[in-house]
């Protein structure tokens, strides 16, 4: 798959001065403007950079295989409803469109998959670049439907039910107007590996399109173990399509170098608990904290989906075809 974000879409020419927007590694992605530049301390002594200086084949989307065998994933959750495990919900707060839901798998579920996947064999993120100042990590990815079935079971009464955008809201564009309500996982999902020092620079996640009236909307971490130093999700606000809000956006440059926001950007931090399970609007930028020393972060990552409420026809060269979705 063309790995996304974890890995970036990003196009020849920014527009904008905008956080890189990424997706998860298959999807059909929006696209995302370069950092106008960043900034070499925290203090004013920044220094700007051109988009020259950074490396687009560390922030692109790049080519990565999938996994040909998932077996080792069957049954390792069982499909049970999320009532059965007492699952409870915690807004992240902050202005922003996210929560939080704790103990969606069990300590024995989350182990398994960390063995399972580590049998897949890890690599890294990018199979062309070597550079790990933007992102700092290992990749499985991997197609499993009965995964995601299983996910969809445990969450489906915990998430946002249905989102309507309308003209003149931040969210709009016209392919994402109407009436969407959520319908399921996609099947098509990241496990993400971070040693220590590992990290992920500020981005927002791309859409998975499946067709023309289904799509994902919010994007699910769900954390496979503890990390007691650093990991932290963090998140800033949502940047919406005109990305007026970023015009201008500086990264800062850490002690490591590594590509961050100043810590002043922080709506909400989310720390890796073995089970918890982290949701939030794809527009929402955030970035992985670099894991502390001696410390490991293991992260599903995947989307939940959302079907229009209404047919919607797709005209072309003078073909009117009727999009499968879900009618009103």
């Amino acid at each position: 798959g063309a790995v996304g974000g974890p890995g970036l879409a990003v196009p020849a020419t920014p527009k904008t001065a905008s956080a890189p927007r990424s997706g998860t590694d298959t999807d059909a992605r929006q696209d995302a403007a370069l950092p106008h530049c960043c900034a070499s301390a925290e203090d004013s002594a920044s220094q700007a950079l051109s988009s020259k200086n950074i490396d687009l084949a560390s922030i692109r989307a790049v080519y990565k295989e999938e996994v040909a065998s998932t077996t080792a994933l069957d049954g390792l959750v069982a499909p049970s409803s999320g009532a059965s495990r007492r699952i409870e919900r915690e807004a992240l707060g902050g202005g922003l469109d996210g929560f939080v839901l704790k103990d969606v798998l069990a300590p024995g579920e989350c182990e398994a998959l960390i063995k399972a996947t580590e049998g897949m064999g890890f690599s890294f993120w990018n199979p062309a670049s070597e550079r790990r100042d933007y992102r700092n990590a290992d990749t499985v990815e991997v197609t499993h439907q009965e995964l995601a079935d299983a996910l969809w079971l445990r969450v489906k009464a915990h998430v946002v039910p249905e989102v309507t955008i309308v003209p003149d809201t931040p969210r709009y564009s016209k392919e994402l107007e109407g009436r969407w309500v959520a319908v399921g996982m996609n099947p098509n999902m990241l496990f993400n590996r971070y040693f220590a020092g590992g990290h992920f620079s500020p981005h927002t996640d791309g859409y998975t399109v499946l067709d023309f009236n289904t799509r994902s909307m919010y994007s699910a971490l769900v954390y496979l173990n503890d990390c007691p130093v650093g990991g932290a999700t963090r998140m800033m606000e949502e940047s919406g399509d005109a990305l007026t809000d970023h015009v201008q956006e500086e990264f800062v440059l850490d002690e490591a170098g590594r590509h961050r926001f100043r810590d002043s950007r922080i709506r909400a931090s989310v720390s890796p608990r073995a089970g918890h399970a982290l949701f939030f609007f794809q527009d929402t930028l955030h970035e992985g904290e670099p894991v502390g020393e001696g410390a490991c972060v293991r992260v599903w990552h995947t989307a939940h989906t959302h079907t229009h409420t209404r047919k919607r026809w797709l005209v072309s060269e003078g073909v009117v075809s009727v999009i499968a979705c879900l009618n009103a």
